[in-house]
């Protein structure tokens, strides 16, 4: 297999076409979400195609042609942070990205991670950073084992007026965790309505 059409596909399945010889993909418009490992180990040149992706899972195109080919830089897939490759300076803000990818600052060289220019930021996976992580006012949801097991020590969250969700196990096992700073609410009532800690 080397070509696909993905016409009303949504969602591309994990392991879809991992280790293939898949080098084109063509009418990915409706595609919303790739699963873990999907193309990985491809022979994808390019992601262009997938720029309405707004989900995507672990090392979905690690070891392609395409991820193999950069360095030193922030790689993003569609509406996705996918992976920082090794960047040293400072993230700058992109509008139009909506989800980081899990363990996307895995091997990351920044000692803070800050997203608080990311606007239209709603959600984030198993993050994976290494020390301060700042996050922007659009946050909606905090997903399960975002930071689970992670080495991060701060989480500025004081922006997220919008965070609604946090998931189970969000902060399980980050033993050098010690300060996570919500936004201020008006009442205790007032946080209770709009934050579910879910287990």
């Amino acid at each position: 297999l080397t070509s696909v059409n993905l016409g009303v596909v949504k969602t591309v399945a994990r392991y879809a076409f991992k280790d293939s010889a898949l080098s084109s993909v063509t009418n990915a418009d409706g595609l919303q979400k790739v699963d873990a490992y999907a193309f990985n180990g491809s022979a994808l040149p390019s992601v262009t195609v997938f720029g309405n992706v707004e989900d995507i899972e672990e090392y979905a195109f690690h070891n392609t042609p395409y991820f193999n080919g950069l360095s030193n830089t922030v790689v993003y897939v569609g509406k996705v942070l996918y992976y920082d490759k090794n960047s040293t300076v400072s993230i700058s803000a992109k509008t139009g990205v909506v989800s980081v990818a899990p363990y996307a600052f895995e091997n990351s060289a920044l000692i803070t991670v800050d997203l608080s220019g990311f606007t239209d930021l709603i959600f984030i996976e198993r993050y994976a950073v290494t020390s301060t992580v700042k996050l922007p006012e659009s946050l909606y949801m905090i997903k399960e084992s975002a930071f689970e097991s992670s080495a991060v020590t701060t989480i500025d969250l004081s922006a997220c007026k919008n965070l609604a969700r946090i998931y189970q196990n969000a902060f399980k096992d980050c033993t050098n965790l010690t300060s996570v700073t919500f936004a201020t609410f008006a009442s205790s009532a007032e946080f209770t309505t709009k934050l579910a800690i879910l287990d």
